[in-house]
């Protein structure tokens, strides 16, 4: 049975990509308890899809890809309630870094606090001209908690990290790009023949390569150099005997396509 989505809406945009839309404009796609749990959901329903290659996230409305954890429910809850709260932004957004294909976040305005972290644990960020980024907690007296003092240092590193956390102030789309928090910065209105372009080279690429070297990564990422290094050895293996591998080295041999 198709489930049934208020806050979010996936959409299709070619044989093997589709987009999951944060769809509160009116709040600037701001991040509730429900909102959260539909991204779940949904990314759940999207990893049964076979013919899934690539997944976006962006955000509806042209304003924001999310400002953030949605305070008007924030500001009622008491600390077991916001831990609580703070969990289910984290798993949201591990089930995000963890879904099994690239994911590329789609950022068109705001990127503000969890809407940031949320971003981050994005595989890949294309911005627009027009995007601001910050980690603006500090300000209101509390602190991140789904992610930014975490994934956001091993992105742009300790001293940045710091002081976008200590300051909360906001950023440029061509800072972040400087400081390695974006990937790509585009035009503002080229941002989906950017998506699309991406998406197609990942297309055309093999599903099994992909999905062995992401995993490789954020797995190596949370360990020492040697067991990274192990890991490494044991997927190789693993891609070499796949059959897009044999395929491809068997093609290049034979100086295929």
């Amino acid at each position: 049975m198709k489930k049934i989505y208020r806050n979010i809406k996936i959409e299709r945009i070619s044989d093997s990509t589709k987009v999951i839309w944060i769809s509160r404009p009116d709040k600037l796609n701001a991040l509730d308890e429900n909102t959260l749990k539909e991204i779940m959901n949904a990314i759940d329903e999207l990893k049964g899809e076979k013919q899934i290659k690539c997944l976006v996230m962006r955000g509806e409305g042209g304003k924001a890809f999310s400002a953030g954890g949605d305070l008007s429910n924030l500001r009622l809850k008491n600390s077991v309630e916001a831990i609580k709260f703070a969990k289910l932004g984290q798993k949201t957004t591990n089930e995000i870094e963890n879904f099994p294909h690239p994911v590329i976040a789609a950022i068109d305005g705001y990127a503000l606090g969890g809407g940031c972290e949320m971003a981050l644990a994005c595989d890949m960020r294309i911005a627009t001209e027009k995007s601001i980024f910050s980690q603006p907690e500090v300000k209101l007296g509390i602190m991140p908690g789904w992610g930014g003092t975490q994934r956001l240092t091993r992105i742009v590193g300790f001293p940045k990290a710091k002081e976008m956390n200590y300051l909360g102030s906001k950023i440029s789309a061509e800072e972040a790009l400087n400081i390695g928090l974006i990937n790509k910065l585009v035009e503002n209105g080229k941002l989906d023949l950017e998506i699309m372009s991406i998406s197609k080279k990942i297309e055309r690429l093999s599903t099994t390569a992909i999905s062995l070297i992401k995993e490789t990564m954020n797995k190596g990422s949370q360990t020492n150099l040697e067991t990274g290094l192990e890991l490494e050895a044991a997927y190789f293996g693993a891609a070499i005997t796949s059959e897009d591998g044999k395929k491809g080295i068997n093609d290049f041999l034979n100086k295929q396509k």
